[in-house]
């Protein structure tokens, strides 16, 4: 089952690994490329974001379909192609090359797809828009609570 994480300013994270050492997360609200983080103290476990709930419990659409097909070379291989950026970026070029694509279209497939269960193009642009204001939201509330 998908985790997700809160830093203290408010950005919501998907833990993709967990490692003895740290897990590996990736930011719901800006998909890049996944980060280690060595020590969770400074984040909370909050509850899966509806968004991500309703992205992977819908039907595909054709072209949705399609960009699974993709990336399902990166998502079949697992931690390595979260945890290895040369092996993430190679893998992306090979299907790149074999698909008339860029790796770097293929790789913002991958981390839309890791951080929000997505495959739509426009669930980025309202994601963030409801990230934004969940934080402003968060930030009111803070303020308020600090001049009680």
């Amino acid at each position: 089952m998908a985790k997700f994480v809160q830093d203290s300013s408010g950005e919501i994270y998907r833990i993709l690994l967990e490692a003895d050492g740290g897990m590996w997360i990736i930011s719901f609200s800006n998909p890049a490329p996944p980060v280690f983080i060595a020590s969770a103290e400074e984040f909370q476990l909050v509850e899966i974001p509806f968004d991500f709930l309703k992205a992977t419990k819908r039907i595909l659409k054709k072209a949705e379909i399609r960009r699974k097909v993709l990336i399902q070379p990166l998502l079949d291989m697992g931690g390595q192609c979260i945890t290895d950026k040369a092996y993430r970026l190679q893998m992306s070029r090979n299907i790149a090359e074999m698909t008339g694509t860029t790796a770097r279209q293929i790789l913002r497939i991958f981390y839309r797809y890791l951080a929000t269960g997505s495959l739509e193009r426009s669930e980025v642009k309202a994601l963030k828009r409801l990230q934004a204001q969940r934080r402003k939201i968060a930030e009111q509330r803070k303020t308020a609570a600090v001049h009680t």
